[in-house]
């Protein structure tokens, strides 16, 4: 059960920025942008910041020269988190977070509607409802995306675990903006009522993600910043005003010292989920008002 239950975390954590893209928008005619940014500081230093998206298809690899250029020239690769100690540290924090204690049951907490709709949409995945009963209701719905998108022929190696894995074959320093338990506090802290929301949002919607996330795929090869963080902010704030602003917004504003740091002594190459880069109070609009420089490459 605690594999089982890992794997569901670790869906997650790849589908964080992808669970409230619920809906679907015109794609625009192809542009020469990307989804990269150099940012230069009042004083000439330099870094990048690169738009990942956390699930992709095999055949969007190899990406265009431009994100290659980009990490060759950086020295120090940043990321959410470092993807090594992800799984290794879900693990020890998993019953803190993640599981109810002994003796009490996920169905103890859902309504008999919402329990059978869970019960028949896992059994669609071939997974039994048991082996998810001690799972607190936030760590079910994070993976109901993940799962529609595996199914379509995305994989788990997206962007961000793609270059990853070239800064460890290029021996190039790895740090992560946060920790793992950071990220599951985001979660696993909302009231059991919002939780619970979170779940049967999810699970209404979850068939719905696949076409919402093509439609992000099209808008990101194409570098069309502005209408993808329409769909994002527009997802969010249809959950929650409040999970936008801890997802996103907070945690924009948190990576913000931490990148200037990079910056005095490197040339940082910044790889977090595109829905970080895009719109007001996005990480790129911070350091504009920071003084820095920000141009789309």
């Amino acid at each position: 059960m605690k594999k089982q239950t890992t794997h569901f975390f670790s869906l997650f954590c790849l589908a964080l920025c992808f669970f409230t893209f619920i809906f679907s928008t015109q794609a625009q005619e192809k542009s020469n942008a990307h989804m990269v940014w150099k940012i230069t500081s009042e004083e000439g230093k330099t870094g990048y910041l690169l738009g990942s998206v956390h699930m992709a298809k095999p055949e969007l690899f190899p990406l265009d020269s431009i994100y290659y250029e980009v990490f060759d020239k950086a020295d120090i690769i940043g990321f959410e988190v470092n993807l090594d100690s992800l799984l290794i540290e879900t693990q020890a924090l998993l019953p803190k977070y993640g599981l109810y204690p002994t003796g009490e049951s996920l169905k103890d907490h859902l309504s008999e509607e919402t329990f059978k709709k869970l019960e028949d949409y896992m059994s669609s995945f071939g997974v039994p409802i048991v082996t998810m009963l001690q799972m607190k209701p936030w760590i079910i719905a994070s993976s109901f995306s993940a799962l529609e998108l595996q199914k379509s022929g995305y994989s788990i190696e997206g962007i961000d675990q793609h270059f990853f894995n070239k800064a460890k074959d290029k021996n190039k320093k790895i740090i992560g903006l946060e920790t793992t338990e950071f990220q599951m506090k985001i979660f696993a802290e909302m009231p059991e009522k919002e939780q619970i929301d979170f779940l049967e949002y999810s699970l209404e919607n979850a068939k719905e993600s696949v076409e919402s996330i093509d439609e992000i795929m099209r808008f990101w090869e194409i570098g069309d910043a502005e209408n993808l963080h329409q769909l994002m902010e527009g997802g969010m704030e249809e959950f929650s005003h409040e999970v936008y602003e801890d997802i996103i917004i907070n945690r924009n504003k948190n990576w913000i010292p931490k990148i200037q740091q990079l910056m005095q002594d490197h040339t940082p190459l910044i790889i977090v989920g595109v829905g970080h880069l895009v719109g007001e109070n996005s990480v790129n609009d911070l350091l504009t008002k920071e003084g820095y420089q920000v141009k789309q490459l």
